[in-house]
């Protein structure tokens, strides 16, 4: 769309405004004074440089990358605007001759052709500009400082561009119609559009207000963090963008005969901190004071009921907590036979019983005269700094909920989890407690487990004991499967079914080894494990099967014979220097 615009142009100016200026301007000198044609000749000039630079930084746009490329586009950007605003100048100055009763018939038919091809590529810019605003209104809320600042000044910039081709396309579809062009089509589509826009900026203005509101709130409470206010200068920039649009979008609105007061009474009401005033107080210290005086005047005008109503509040409070251990023990008994974890159940019964006591703490509260509403409503407030403050447990928190509902482990499972191995000993929403196998008590944040892959040895209730057995090349391999499946069938402890798997496995570069597989109860794993190992040393030695182990044999040549001697790794050993002598003759192989 830009290279089609430069093009236009280009093409309009360079052919049809340099041929007037030069001969149409000279034709008429006789009804147009010489500063008219001065002017007219200085607006050709501007308009010719700004079409010959347009061009080359469209050319420098296309080979650019990056940054690079980003700034030249925006410095391409504002040469458009600077040949829109000069044409339309142009048209305002036949406009003023022609008032002034100079001739400019012919100068008006090259201003209306041009005007007529521009107008297609306004509407065209328009939807651009329109999908870039609905695309970064889309996009997902940057995380970092750096990201947020960036993603505000586009969208700033991007509704501003915007304001402002709506803007040059209203002037130059106003020239037309001045021109005798019917202007219609362009009209209704600036009617339907900027409306549109109008509210989009009114509810812009209308939410930042609220959150400038409640950043300032959180600000009395932490008037020393930074990030609030960050936080509060980022909002004032997009409040003040969208005012500044705003008024813009409600003068054109105007001009198209459209009401735009409501537009026009937001943007001085926000502009001129009508309505912001009351929402800078310190709500938070003002709830703080209110609940001060009514405490105390509570307290000196009801002074002769005051023991009475202290004791009705112990009285209240001892009761909801009695209530509240009841309310524990029946909701325990309830859910004893339902099929529900461990934690699922302690948050159950901790949440009924805490529930009934925080009841009676309001009813007690209330008995004392203290207003509740403004009391929640200051705890809110604090829970949402707390919030702020405390984002890693709420983390964990999260993790602790997803524990809760999927339930990959439970109180007495051995797990393997956040790099540590152990059976579970407590758990709640913010943390598990894993006692390893030697004894070590170790806590451990759920957000570190959840993050990461979670083995529960234990969760079935059997499992396969995978053991392998070597035997020697020599030895009977029938005799040693019979061996194996007979100590299997003879532990008690190993299940008939699943039925255990005793295959030869692979030959092996000093044994013929065994897979032996049994299916146990989890509880007697490592027992079968050990059990099973000690039989098979021990059968396979009462039986006469060996157990090979990996031998080095070193064969030494002696000169005044042929026959190599081989002498075993013990002989090597016990002498070293016998086969250090013949280096060179000592042939060493492994069995």
């Amino acid at each position: 769309m830009k290279a089609a615009l430069v093009r236009l142009m280009a093409g309009i100016w360079t052919v049809g405004l340099l041929t007037i200026v030069s001969t149409g301007v000279v034709a008429q000198s006789d009804t147009a004074s010489q500063a008219t044609s001065d002017e007219l000749s200085t607006l050709h000039n501007r308009i010719e440089g700004n079409i010959a630079d347009a061009k080359k930084l469209e050319k420098l746009v296309d080979e650019a990358k990056g940054d690079i490329r980003t700034m030249l586009e925006h410095r391409f950007e504002d040469k458009q605007f600077q040949i829109v605003d000069n044409v339309n100048a142009l048209s305002v100055k036949i406009v003023e001759q022609e008032a002034a009763g100079n001739d400019m018939a012919q100068m008006r038919k090259i201003a209306t052709d041009y005007l007529q091809r521009l107008m297609p590529a306004f509407r065209r810019q328009v939807e651009q500009q329109n999908k870039i605003m609905i695309d970064l209104i889309s996009a997902k809320p940057p995380e970092d400082l750096r990201a947020t600042i960036s993603s505000e000044i586009a969208m700033n910039k991007a509704v501003t561009d915007l304001v402002g081709w709506y803007s040059a396309y209203h002037d130059s579809s106003m020239h037309l119609q001045t021109f005798g062009i019917d202007a219609a089509t362009d009209k209704e589509y600036l009617t339907t559009k900027l409306p549109r826009l109008a509210e989009l900026l009114a509810d812009t203005i209308t939410l930042t207000t609220e959150e400038i509101a409640d950043t300032r709130l959180l600000l009395t409470l932490m008037p020393e963090d930074a990030d609030f206010k960050t936080r509060l200068k980022l909002i004032d920039l997009r409040r003040d963008g969208a005012v500044a649009n705003l008024s813009a979008v409600a003068d054109l609105l105007e001009k198209l005969d459209i009401d735009s007061a409501d537009y026009t009474s937001l943007v001085l009401r926000v502009s001129g901190d009508v309505s912001t005033g009351l929402l800078e107080t310190g709500v938070w210290a003002s709830l703080l004071q209110q609940w001060g005086e009514n405490t105390w005047n509570w307290t000196t005008e009801n002074s002769l009921d005051w023991i009475l109503k202290l004791i009705i509040l112990f009285i209240v409070l001892y009761a909801a907590r009695a209530l509240s251990r009841v309310t524990r023990r029946v909701v325990e008994q309830g859910i004893e036979r339902v099929n529900l974890s461990q934690l699922l159940r302690r948050m159950i019964v901790a949440t009924a019983a805490n529930g009934v006591f925080v009841i009676g703490v309001l009813i007690a509260l209330s008995q004392l005269g203290i207003s509740v509403g403004p009391l929640l409503a200051g705890l809110g407030i604090a829970g949402i700094i707390i919030g702020f403050a405390l984002q890693d447990t709420l983390s964990n928190f999260a993790s602790g909920m997803m524990i809760l509902i999927y339930r990959p482990y439970d109180v007495g499972d051995l797990i393997d989890a956040g790099g540590e191995f152990g059976t579970v000993t407590d758990m709640n929403l913010v943390s598990t407690v894993i006692l390893t196998i030697d004894n070590q008590k170790l806590v451990l944040p759920n957000n570190l487990i959840w993050g990461g892959i979670i083995r529960n040895i234990t969760a079935e209730k059997t499992r396969r004991v995978d053991m392998t057995f070597g035997i020697s090349y020599d030895d009977d391999i029938p005799k040693a499967v019979r061996i194996l499946e007979d100590i299997l069938a003879t532990n008690e402890k190993v299940l008939e079914e699943p039925e255990p798997d005793v295959k030869l496995h692979t030959l092996g570069e000093s044994s013929v080894d065994f897979v032996v597989r049994p299916w146990v109860r989890t509880d007697d794993y490592w027992n079968v494990y050990w059990d099973v190992t000690r039989e098979v040393k021990m059968r396979f030695d009462a039986e006469g099967i060996s157990i090979p182990f990996p031998q080095r044999d070193v064969h030494i040549y002696r000169a005044d014979t042929e026959a190599p001697r081989t002498v075993s790794r013990r002989d090597v050993a016990s002498n070293p220097v016998d086969s250090k002598s013949h280096g060179p003759d000592i042939e060493e192989a492994e069995s």
